[in-house]
């Protein structure tokens, strides 16, 4: 996995691998890992996600906010402050 860059420091993503057809995450404070995939998921989003993580910006707003099953990983939608 790659560290992810946390440009904004308001990511709760401490890493990330990207192949193909996914995207895992590994969240920082409790270390559980997501991958999302073209098929549970769907590719245009998942492109999104890779673009963002390959940035170190904008990835875990745009998961909380239009990744399905955010609930999956436990956590509410919230508001980020800029």
């Amino acid at each position: 996995m790659k560290e992810y860059n946390n440009i904004s420091g308001q990511s709760d993503i401490e890493a990330f691998e990207v192949g193909d057809d996914f995207i895992t995450i590994r969240l920082s404070k409790s270390e559980k890992e997501f991958t999302y995939t073209y098929a549970n998921t769907g590719e245009k989003k998942v492109e999104k996600m890779k673009a963002l993580a390959l940035r170190g910006s904008g990835l875990w707003r745009y998961i909380i906010t239009n990744a399905k099953k955010v609930h999956d990983l436990g956590l509410r939608k919230r508001r980020f402050r800029y």
